[in-house]
């Protein structure tokens, strides 16, 4: 990832990592880190989904297709 952004955020990890799933299934590097400003350990933290800043058009509107 070049220059990585926050695409946007779920309210927990298992959406984020299925939006990520659907991100990387059309070719758009996409990770997943846990939001705010404290580490959590659970999966019902708000987690934000980052991409490289050229994919981000491409990535919403796929998951604005997707939902």
């Amino acid at each position: 990832m070049t220059d990585p952004v926050v695409l946007t955020e779920f309210r927990s990890e298992v959406e984020a990592s299925l939006a990520a799933a659907t991100l990387k299934a059309n070719g758009i590097h996409a990770d997943t880190r846990p939001a705010g400003r404290g580490f959590h350990t659970s999966l019902s933290g708000t987690t934000a989904i980052l991409v490289d800043q050229a994919d981000v058009a491409r990535a919403r509107q796929l998951l604005s297709t997707s939902s």
